[in-house]
């Protein structure tokens, strides 16, 4: 038994961790936070956060090219899985409708560039 009055139900199935990272605690939250491992060198952490920019600033300027042009080609209304609906084929070559989407392809090519330059490294990461 213990002394607190309003035990944590199942509490004593996360002490069997807490017994491997002594000075804790016990209980989920305290387990739990120290089941995370941490980035064996910040070089690593600061090269998979490039990385990652990288990927996320060419991916938006991908689709944002892509979305501001393909409304505004033959292939957005003359493609197979258009070809037997011809309400939403009308509705697909509506001009508000290609606008509306060329204007997801700039909000994305805006998100893309705004990445590219606000990307800053902390001088502790580098360290």
């Amino acid at each position: 038994m213990t002394s607190d009055p309003h035990p944590v139900p199942g509490e004593e199935r996360w002490s069997a961790f807490a017994a491997e990272y002594p000075g804790e605690g016990t209980g989920p939250a305290a387990s739990r936070s120290s089941l995370i491992p941490a980035p064996s060198r910040p070089e690593e952490n600061i090269w998979a956060r490039r990385i990652s920019v990288v990927v996320l600033v060419l991916f938006c300027l991908e689709l944002g090219l892509v979305l501001m042009v393909l409304p505004w080609t033959r292939l957005w209304v003359d493609n197979n899985l258009l070809l037997n609906y011809p309400g939403l084929r009308n509705l697909a070559g509506n001009a508000f409708v290609r606008g509306a989407f060329s204007g997801l392809g700039l909000l994305d090519l805006w998100i893309g560039v705004w990445e590219a330059f606000h990307y800053r490294e902390n001088e502790a990461d580098r360290a």
